[in-house]
């Protein structure tokens, strides 16, 4: 299963990158999630601004075949291990990030981002880069 991140998303749906776009495409969709966390970013973002109508309604047609994976107990778990050795660490992730990073290891997926370096001290993270 692959876990699209925000910026993932977004560079699909304003269709600015056609490699992301190709590899969407290339999907089952029943192997392609998105966390509930990016779920309300992408909602937010499509009601800031103009055409928030028509930007819901590409929403709701981009979400409909995907899964939305839940933040439960498992993550909760993930999100607990990963804060604590990135605080032993003495390193930071935004909360976005670490809860995306925690869904991603709890279901056993990879995550699709376009800025991997962001998540390079998250042991046991797959990560795959869909712009190149």
């Amino acid at each position: 299963m692959f876990l699209l991140d925000y910026n993932t998303c977004l560079l699909f749906l304003e269709g600015s990158n056609k490699a992301v776009a190709d590899r969407l495409r290339g999907q089952r969709p029943s192997l392609v999630a998105l966390s509930s966390m990016v779920k309300a970013q992408l909602l937010a973002h499509a009601r800031s601004g103009k055409q928030v109508e028509e930007r819901l309604d590409t929403l709701q047609r981009f979400l409909a075949p995907v899964t939305i994976l839940p933040f439960d107990d498992r993550c909760a778990e993930e999100y607990g291990q990963i804060r604590a050795l990135l605080n032993t660490h003495d390193q930071d992730m935004p909360g976005d990030d670490l809860i995306n990073a925690a869904t991603a290891r709890a279901n056993d997926a990879t995550l699709v981002t376009s800025a991997p370096t962001r998540f390079n001290n998250v042991s046991g993270l797959r990560m795959s880069n869909w712009c190149i």
